[in-house]
């Protein structure tokens, strides 16, 4: 079975998907492009939206991250099936996106450094703390602690989104300002991500996953 993951060196949207697949033993072609070299290949990979990721499997070009680990997920025994659990999966996903989506495009890629200082202090006052407490009221109240993962005593797909995401947050170039928020408001939220990173050490702090974030 040919499995290719096409995507940039770095860890990025691709992240989840390398997880997964290693979680499932799947063999793959990790095929990583620096972003000088991808507009000269772009044309050679059958993009139809011209992004990465893209991964190769029994014939096929999956596109779309999400369509991707949605896929791999159904395939390897990684989706959930009752109304609460696909409630709290999507209620997990769609809440750590609002989340990130300030944190890249006005934070780490805005280049306007007047609007970035306001959009930091922004986040860091507001929305970081308030979405975390949400995420540790959320994880408590569903015992999360108590069953290992999110949503089931199992991982999930949700599992896979959930882990590398705030590890980036964590432990990423503003870990001097996030890392306390998180200390202060989701302690065991905290615990939980950072003994599953310990757990799951065949791909984080290898070089299964690039260093590089994004």
């Amino acid at each position: 079975m040919a499995v290719t993951v096409h995507y940039f060196d770095l860890n990025g949207r691709a992240d989840p998907i390398r997880f997964l697949l290693y979680h499932a033993k799947v063999e793959f072609e990790d095929k990583r492009y620096s972003f000088e070299q991808f507009p000269t290949v772009k044309g050679s990979l059958g993009l139809p939206f011209g992004q990465l990721p893209m991964v190769e499997f029994e014939g096929k070009k999956l596109t779309q991250t999400a369509a991707i680990m949605s896929f791999f997920g159904a395939k390897y025994g990684y989706t959930v099936s009752e109304a609460d659990d696909v409630y709290l999966s999507n209620w997990y996903k769609e809440a750590t996106g609002d989340l990130m989506l300030p944190y890249y495009a006005k934070i780490l890629f805005n280049k306007d450094e007047e609007d970035k200082k306001k959009e930091l202090e922004k986040f860091m006052s507001e929305l970081l703390p308030k979405y975390l407490a949400l995420f540790e009221e959320k994880f408590n109240e569903t015992g999360a602690k108590e069953k290992g993962y999110l949503v089931k005593d199992k991982i999930t797909l949700i599992d896979f989104v959930m882990i590398p995401i705030h590890e980036k947050v964590i432990n990423g170039p503003l870990k001097d300002l996030t890392r306390p928020v998180y200390e202060a408001k989701a302690p065991n939220f905290l615990a939980w991500v950072e003994a599953k990173i310990a757990e799951h050490n065949y791909y984080f702090g290898t070089d299964k996953r690039p260093e590089r974030m994004g």
